[in-house]
């Protein structure tokens, strides 16, 4: 089984407007939207929709090394509050 490192993010939206937290979701995790009273449908891909990563629970994202910057950059640009940890996982955990 080849590991590798990785981090472990844990974020918290506490005292961010609904309407930031919503905007904040969707960039990170996508969205569908609909234009014409839902005749076409669209799939607004998100950041974790470019990146490998595992998402374990509610609010925590673990992420390669080499691409944790993109997310943390999108949670300061939201000032959402988050910690970092170094981690190892199995290469073969992680999703696209």
């Amino acid at each position: 089984m080849i590991t590798m490192q990785a981090k472990v993010i844990f974020y918290s939206q506490k005292g961010i407007e609904p309407k930031q937290r919503t905007k904040f979701k969707k960039e990170l995790a996508g969205h569908n939207d609909s234009s014409h009273g839902g005749r076409y449908k669209y799939k607004i891909r998100g950041v974790l929709n470019k990146i490998e990563h595992i998402k374990p629970a509610n609010a925590s994202l673990i992420i390669k090394i080499k691409d944790y910057k993109s997310i943390i950059s999108l949670m300061s640009r939201y000032s959402i509050k988050y910690r970092i940890y170094n981690i190892n996982v199995p290469e073969s955990h992680f999703v696209k």
